[in-house]
């Protein structure tokens, strides 16, 4: 059984990018993240649970698109109400990274600072 709920588990988060971005009020707790990081060219998203699953996969995670503001925006699937991260930009030279962020909930405006601190709204 706990194999059978891993694999639903794994189903569910390959089918991220299929799901909406998250617009408006969000009554659900559903964890959804707007990022900037001005000072690097790109951002990837990696992110774990306390119980070791990565859903979105080993490091360095996701890769994020910026939107024309340069804003990074995620929002995980409604059964996620909790989760920790780290954003990094991807750099296998000297590549640079955020502090672990831990049990992120509901929407969180996320601004990397350039010595990689975060300020979390």
């Amino acid at each position: 059984m706990k194999h059978f709920s891993l694999f639903l588990l794994t189903l569910l988060f390959a089918s991220l990018t299929l799901l909406p971005s998250c617009t408006g009020n969000d009554d659900t707790g559903t964890v959804s993240l707007t990022i900037t990081a001005d000072h690097w060219e790109r951002v990837n998203l990696y992110a774990w649970f306390d119980d070791g699953i990565q859903p979105l996969g080993n490091w360095p995670g996701r890769a994020l698109t910026a939107d024309k503001n340069g804003r990074y925006t995620f929002t995980f699937p409604k059964e996620v109400t909790d989760v920790n991260i780290v954003l990094n930009n991807c750099n296998a030279d000297g590549g640079e990274q955020t502090p672990d962020l831990l049990h992120l909930t509901g929407k969180r405006t996320i601004h990397v600072l350039d010595n990689n601190e975060c300020e979390i709204k």
